[in-house]
């Protein structure tokens, strides 16, 4: 499955997917950024974070804080699941089927 396509018509399959935000990451996002004719800086600020906003849909649970939510991520390429805890951190399965939390700082997609 391809996910986005780089500057250098490389194209980015799940198995270059590792949680480290580097060169291929950077051209990822940027390529993403102008498939969605927004800003190619490779940071995902409030504009990229908007626009991926717009793909999840409510699966179950409370919106309210303090309540377990589950979302359901719809892309264009891929679908996932992504849930919210009661302590209002956010997790997904990674590609080995473990539970990871989101996040920035750490390699959370490994």
């Amino acid at each position: 499955m391809m996910y986005a396509a780089s500057s250098t018509s490389e194209s980015f399959t799940k198995d270059k997917i590792d949680g480290i935000f580097g060169t291929n990451t950077a051209r990822a996002t940027r390529s993403l950024q102008s498939r969605w004719r927004l800003g190619t800086d490779s940071t995902v600020g409030g504009a990229t974070f908007g626009r991926a906003a717009r793909n999840p849909s409510y699966v179950g649970g409370s919106t309210a804080s303090g309540k377990a939510l589950t979302l359901q991520y719809n892309g264009d390429e891929h679908t996932f699941s992504i849930i919210r805890n009661p302590d209002g951190k956010y997790t997904f399965l990674d590609r080995q089927g473990d539970r990871r939390q989101a996040g920035y700082g750490y390699h959370s997609c490994g």
